[in-house]
């Protein structure tokens, strides 16, 4: 199964969605569309002569924490490296799923905080094999009914085909290999070839973000967390 990553300039990491339209319904021919809906907003963007649209999500990052020894019971902590990529058109957002190649797993949770339930890869994710994971994060770009529809996230991040990564999960990786990642950007990492951490993708950064990269290399993190673990 051949997989290729979408540049998209919108993605999202696994955040809460909060939906701030009222769910009425409003009548378009036989169906009733949900006010908020993608295609309620696509049938309001034909109104208006619009073929594009953006809309904006609120997102809260998920298990962030100020210091990585405090998350490790609630952190899974390994590398990765994108092998794929799928957008999915849910009924009132957009979900850009990631599927990576575990190179390493570093340390695994114990518990997860908060428990959230994760929704079902998509199907040409299948199979996922055990050095796999899939992951869903908010945001992307779709065709509804004819319109074009960005969701844009405060927390998207574009990952790099060619790129490795460490990424904290937040818990552990599910039965159906698929997982949230933690804190937002600040569970995001590109490394380079040697193995050295080239920063955090949250921009300024976070005490958490800092609190890894002060740590440089994946093999001095490393011996960290297996420190920590005994």
């Amino acid at each position: 199964m051949r997989f290729s990553i979408k540049h998209s300039s919108r993605t999202v990491g696994l955040f809460l969605l909060v939906t701030l339209t009222p769910l009425t319904s409003v009548l378009s021919g036989q169906n009733a569309v949900e006010t908020g809906s993608l295609r309620w907003r696509a049938s309001q963007a034909k109104a208006q002569g619009q073929s594009r649209i953006t809309i904006a999500s609120i997102s809260t990052p998920l298990g962030s924490m100020d210091k990585l020894d405090d998350a490790l019971s609630n952190f899974t902590v390994a590398t990765v490296r994108p092998i794929g990529t799928s957008v999915v058109a849910g009924a009132y957002s957009v979900t850009t799923w990631y599927k990576f190649k575990l190179i390493s797993i570093f340390a695994k949770a114990s518990k997860c905080l908060p428990c959230n339930p994760l929704p079902s890869p998509p199907p040409e994710f299948l199979p996922i094999h055990q050095d796999e994971v899939a992951v869903p994060m908010t945001g992307g770009t779709v065709i509804v009914d004819g319109v074009e529809i960005t969701e844009s996230s405060s927390e998207a991040y574009k990952f790099d085909s060619q790129s490795r990564y460490l990424l904290l999960f937040s818990g552990s990786i599910s039965a159906r290999r698929s997982a949230y990642i933690a804190a937002g950007r600040s569970g995001i990492y590109q490394l380079d070839d040697s193995g050295h951490l080239l920063g955090t993708v949250a921009g300024e950064g976070t005490p958490l973000s800092r609190d890894v990269i002060a740590h440089a290399t994946i093999s001095h993190l490393q011996h960290h967390l297996a420190t920590e673990a005994k």
